[in-house]
């Protein structure tokens, strides 16, 4: 082998070094939280920084049927979310502090509408289309994980 044989040999190599490095760091995997909820338990991704909340399930093709995504937030605050390069129909359950669901919006791909949570929430699930009303979850659902210590301690579970 000649010398600019192996040069060309090491910059190639280097080369699939950084583009292995760069594919495995965009398919970063993000901690997991099971939650129940009514009759069934989802695992959820839980970004950590606002760079993943942002992203959040843009450009996904696929979501295995008992998983979603669970966006926590510091304290209770009023959350819209939308579709953005969101590829697949997903419900949100917007979860109150007390760990009740408060509405469950359903979310078209690919669109820009805002879905409200109508009151202070301190979490958001985005699971498929459908897999809440498939549970059995509705407005009022506790989602006992998902209790924070903001929540009243007289008269809620």
């Amino acid at each position: 082998m000649t010398s600019a044989s192996v040069r060309a040999f090491a910059v190639l190599l280097s080369a699939f070094a950084t583009l292995s490095a760069a594919t495995y760091s965009c398919a970063e995997e993000l901690p997991l939280r099971v939650l129940h909820i009514a009759r069934g338990t989802l695992k959820a991704e839980v970004p950590q920084t606002e760079a993943q909340k942002m992203k959040g399930l843009m450009n996904r093709r696929h979501l295995d049927r008992d998983a979603g995504m669970l966006f926590s937030f510091a304290s209770p605050h009023m959350v819209s979310m939308w579709m953005k390069n969101t590829l697949i129909p997903l419900d949100a359950a917007f979860v109150d502090e007390c760990g009740r669901i408060v509405r469950i919006a359903h979310m078209e791909p690919l669109t820009l509408t805002l879905h409200d949570s109508v009151e202070p929430v301190s979490h958001v699930i985005e699971a498929n289309a459908g897999w809440f009303r498939a549970q059995g979850a509705t407005r009022g659902t506790l989602v006992r994980e998902l209790r924070t210590e903001y929540c009243p301690k007289s008269g809620t579970p």
